[in-house]
């Protein structure tokens, strides 16, 4: 048995202990489990079992070891950078936006001329769309009028992005808009739904997404993700491009979280360690930013939990239910080659690969 079964076991044996209520047991096997992540250096997954360690000791109202927690906050990084390190960087991500971008830049191609309105939701700074716009001047499939709608809750970030992308469109020499809407999408009201519908002016409707629909809340009396999804099909868009996390996050049992969640940031884990982040880099996104994943998906009470990822089979299953039709899009332009990461054709959706598992999922969907 290696150190990580070990661990892993110890982790599972912790969680049955609290679902029946032994705290003071499952505690002891949790702080045993950081403590050896400790004596064994940190490693990619001793690391990990750390990290798990003390987000189920946070679920229990325990605390990890001193070591342990100090170990785990001494890499940091501004958090602009955190999140540009990710975006860029990590094979995986960085790989999903020109995937996402060559299936929209396909599609624009075969608008034949007609204008085209993008609905964006969660443009965050916009970087997705102003690659999108380089890569239609690029190609030349530029239409004669281009209107991107953003949802977007950071004031900050969808004034940013109008700049960026106002900027980009000069170089299209085309009729370009830009509406923002700073919101949830699953907190729009029905006249901003009203408005979004009336924007597309008899063009052509492009949707994307990427990584944000998995944070709506699923509660039983109400499935956001669900009713945005119906939402979003009465756009009746050409086509629908989802990016998401290809793991399930989103199941109540504790335990099988718990798994899911170790595949899943192993695999994360070791990727970084096999890309060509410096050391301190790769250990700022696991300690910094991963970790805060991880203690949402094991720490957090049910009901305040954010990152409820759900497999590209689940995704697909939530767009027929929702009335679209998931299918299988063309790249319009090519993928860039890494040494670390894969792009796979799963038929509705490409899949960006580690160790010839997906992490990532590019989904594809029509009215």
């Amino acid at each position: 048995m290696t150190a990580a079964d070990a661990a892993l076991g110890d982790l599972c044996r912790a969680v049955r202990e609290l679902s029946h209520g032994a705290l003071d047991s499952a505690q002891a096997h949790l702080r045993a489990v950081a403590n050896r992540a400790q004596e064994q250096g940190y490693g990619a997954s001793s690391l990990l079992a750390a990290i798990f360690a003390s987000a189920l000791l946070t679920r229990s109202g325990g605390r990890a070891p001193a070591r342990a927690n100090l170990y785990l906050t001494q890499f940091t990084l501004p958090q602009i950078e955190l999140f540009t390190l990710l975006a860029t960087r990590v094979p995986t991500i960085a790989l999903s936006s020109p995937v996402a971008n060559a299936l929209l830049l396909g599609e624009i191609a075969r608008a034949g001329g007609a204008p085209v309105t993008l609905l964006e939701l969660g443009i965050g700074t916009g970087r997705q769309l102003r690659a999108l716009l380089a890569e239609i001047a690029r190609n030349g499939v530029i239409p004669p009028r281009l209107t991107i709608i953003a949802v977007e809750p950071d004031r900050a970030s969808l004034d940013c992005a109008e700049r960026a992308l106002r900027e980009a469109a000069r170089a299209l020499g085309t009729e370009f808009g830009f509406v923002g809407f700073c919101r949830c999408v699953e907190h729009l009201g029905a006249d901003e739904w009203a408005a979004i519908a009336s924007l597309r002016a008899g063009g052509r409707l492009l949707m994307n997404e990427a990584f944000a629909l998995h944070h709506l809340p699923n509660a039983r009396a109400r499935d956001a993700k669900q009713a945005t999804l119906r939402r979003l099909r009465q756009l009746a868009p050409e086509l629908f491009v989802l990016t998401e996390p290809h793991v399930d996050h989103d199941v109540a049992d504790l335990e099988r979280r718990m798994l899911h969640c170790w595949r899943h940031f192993d695999l994360a884990f070791r990727m970084l360690d096999a890309s060509d982040l410096t050391l301190e880099q790769a250990m700022a996104l696991k300690t910094a930013f991963f970790a805060r994943e991880i203690d949402d998906v094991l720490a957090q009470r049910e009901e305040l939990r954010s990152e409820r990822h759900e497999t590209a089979d689940m995704w697909l299953e939530r767009l027929v239910r929702a009335g679209f039709r998931p299918c299988r899009a063309a790249l319009g332009s090519p993928i860039p080659e890494s040494s670390v990461a894969t792009v796979r054709d799963h038929g509705c959706y490409w899949g960006i690969d580690f160790g010839a598992k997906t992490q990532v999922a590019v989904i594809c969907a029509r009215s």
